[in-house]
């Protein structure tokens, strides 16, 4: 349909659509019972147009109520999750260091997440303490590969077990300790470095995050 005839028919629609398919029926009353040829090709003519306008009416407006209906499901069936995560530096008793994660549903339809972890680079788990020189440069080469999971896993709750945030509004925070030195696979945003994390949901969509990282880690002994 050509774009100029939406614009038209949603202003004079229902007036147009009324008068056509009212005035249709006498014109073709006339256009049977004239004498005249021509008054008869005449009269058909306008009861035709009449008529088309009348169709043409209805399938703009049937086709506008199709749209916004589509419009309100596609809203409906939107994910809609915000994610947050911030690094913080508790010294109360003793030096901790734990990734906060908050994540907020926002969409009208409840989501289901079965796992949180943040990405760690593949040199960031280090070999335990009192290797031999060979076993260490093993465990290295072993680190490099895929095998190894270079993540910090915040949950995984898989299936049934998953956790389920309600529509508009329904949130879940994780935290965890992060170990000294770990170092996360990060990214520079606006010249802040971040480090990167996910929201695995049930459905099998992987919702993306970032977080700000540390300039630098404070002291052990602090």
């Amino acid at each position: 349909m050509m774009n100029w005839i939406r614009p038209v028919v949603s202003t004079f629609g229902g007036w147009w659509s009324t008068m056509s398919g009212a005035i249709s029926i006498p014109f073709a009353i006339l256009a049977l019972f004239l004498p005249s040829t021509t008054g008869k090709t005449l009269f058909a003519a306008l009861a035709y147009v009449s008529l088309l306008a009348t169709a043409i009416t209805m399938a703009v407006n049937h086709q506008k109520q199709s749209d916004e209906i589509q419009k309100l499901k596609n809203e409906l069936d939107e994910i809609k999750v915000a994610v947050t995560g911030h690094v913080v530096v508790q010294n109360t008793d003793r030096l901790r260091i734990l990734l906060q994660v908050s994540a907020v549903n926002l969409g009208r339809r409840s989501v289901r997440i079965g796992k949180a972890a943040a990405i760690l680079t593949k040199t960031s788990l280090r070999p335990p303490p009192g290797l031999s020189p060979e076993k260490a440069e093993a465990f290295a080469k072993l680190n490099e590969t895929n095998l190894t999971s270079h993540e910090l896993l915040l949950f995984e709750r898989p299936g049934q077990n998953a956790i389920e945030l309600s529509p508009d509004g329904g949130a879940h925070d994780w935290e965890t300790p992060i170990p000294h030195g770990l170092e996360f696979l990060s990214e520079n945003h606006g010249g802040e470095k971040c480090g990167k994390g996910y929201l695995m949901l049930t459905s099998g969509k992987k919702l993306e995050f970032t977080f700000p990282l540390l300039d630098k880690w404070p002291p052990i002994g602090n």
